[in-house]
């Protein structure tokens, strides 16, 4: 492999957010329709604009197997090529900035763009001598590889949480136990929870193991001696009463759509939002899903009660009208739950759009959700003495595991433990209609 210029090495890959503002689409990839004698490829950058590519040879020959998800893998050399790369971003985005100051790039070809990039000459950077591999960098990279939206939004949300507690570029090397305690002080000064805290910190290691594993930074584990703390979160299920009050509730038009959407989650075992949203197959009286948080595939018979919400909200082209009424879930679950908002200079809660909040408390159930619902389901089933196990399985927790896979739990046992829970709430309500 031939010596790398580091002056030449110029960048991985540019962020979607300014490849928009730049108008050219740059990329690294590994060019295999012809190999070397050693049987590598060369690494070349492609510079796409205005419906023409170039291309710029970086000086990095891979075999096909040691490239993989913009990553070298499997090569004597791993670190320092990957830190290169990696390193050559932040750099790589000012020139282009500087670039846009000097020139209209729609006066330009692609041709035009690469001679810029090829004729670039600076002095070497001290700081990436020293083969520090940015925080920042490999963060924004982790989140653009999470597939979930809520894993994404969480990852996004500790970067920015981040990046306000300190405003220089982070390297890996920075992140050392004492700036684990005073962010965390930090943090506790702003009024975050226990529980919000950790979340921050689970994300910011799972990250730094990530650029470990990858072997794309040797900084100490500041981990291994710091705490994350937690705390048991408040029981979230509600009274049989207070179920009732809530089912029996007559409010403004969204306040009762809220309610029957509730009211369908409880029916069908306490189903989460993103599952709801999403579901689409009806046979054979079960509807099938494969669940969001899981992956793993689930049935819940359609019960008479759960059968009449059902046809309420049937859609047009969906079975049920939220796809076609909602972007994305969470969109779904604002309207169920009501929006809220805080004043920033009171800090006092204000409720801007009704639904379960606002139903909540008129009846004098605070923190009232979506969510309850889940957790009533289970905490009833636990009452009438069903077993734990008959309960998980119904709540569909587990993975799809060795075990998951050889041991099928008995449908029927759900189906007759969802089945209990309703006639429960049912007979409970005509027990004290009765009174």
């Amino acid at each position: 492999m031939t010596k790398i210029d580091q002056k030449q090495l110029l960048l991985n890959i540019i962020p979607a957010k300014n490849l928009q503002k730049i108008m050219a689409k740059l990329k690294l990839y590994l060019d295999t329709r012809r190999a070397t004698k050693t049987g590598e490829y060369p690494l070349k950058l492609a510079i796409n604009h205005k419906g023409s590519s170039e291309y710029l040879s970086l000086d990095i020959y891979l075999k096909q197997e040691q490239w993989k998800n913009g990553f070298v893998v499997d090569h004597k050399k791993i670190k320092q090529l990957n830190n290169l790369i990696q390193s050559t971003l932040s750099q790589a985005e000012d020139d282009i900035k500087d670039m846009r100051k000097t020139h209209n790039l729609n006066n330009l070809s692609a041709k035009d763009i690469k001679n810029y990039l090829k004729n670039i000459k600076r002095e070497a950077d001290p700081e990436t001598e020293e083969d520090r591999y940015l925080l920042d960098t490999h963060f924004q990279k982790y989140i653009e590889q999470c597939k979930k939206k809520n894993t994404k939004d969480s990852y996004q949300w500790t970067f920015s949480t981040i990046k306000n507690y300190s405003k220089d570029t982070l390297s890996f090397e920075d992140i050392n136990y004492n700036w684990l305690k005073e962010f965390e002080q930090k943090l506790t000064e702003q009024g975050l929870s226990t529980n919000s805290r950790a979340i921050h910190f689970r994300n910011l290691r799972a990250v730094f193991n990530d650029a470990l594993n990858r072997e794309l930074t040797e900084a100490k584990y500041p981990f291994k001696k710091f705490r994350i703390d937690t705390e048991k979160t408040e029981h979230r299920s509600i009274t049989v009463e207070q179920l009732l009050q809530v089912f029996n509730y007559s409010g403004t038009e969204s306040e009762n759509w809220a309610r029957d959407v509730a009211m369908l989650m409880f029916y069908l075992i306490g189903i989460n939002g993103a599952d709801l949203y999403g579901l689409n197959n009806i046979k054979n009286g079960y509807i099938n899903y494969q669940r969001n948080k899981t992956y793993r595939l689930y049935s819940i018979k359609i019960e008479p009660e759960a059968a009449e919400l059902l046809n309420r909200f049937k859609g047009e082209s969906h079975l049920l009208c939220f796809q076609e009424q909602f972007s994305e879930s969470d969109a779904l679950l604002k309207k169920v739950n009501g929006k809220e908002t805080t004043d920033k200079k009171t800090g006092k809660r204000k409720i801007t759009k009704r639904g379960l909040n606002t139903i909540g408390e008129t009846l004098g159930i605070p923190g009232l959700t979506s969510y309850v619902m889940r957790h009533t389901w289970a905490t009833i089933a636990a009452y009438l003495d069903i077993p734990k196990e008959t309960i998980a399985a119904a709540l569909g927790h587990g993975g799809n595991t060795v075990t998951d896979i050889y041991i099928d739990f008995d449908q029927k046992k759900i189906d007759a433990a969802n089945r209990k829970v309703i006639n429960y709430v049912n007979n409970y309500k005509t027990e004290k209609a009765d009174q």
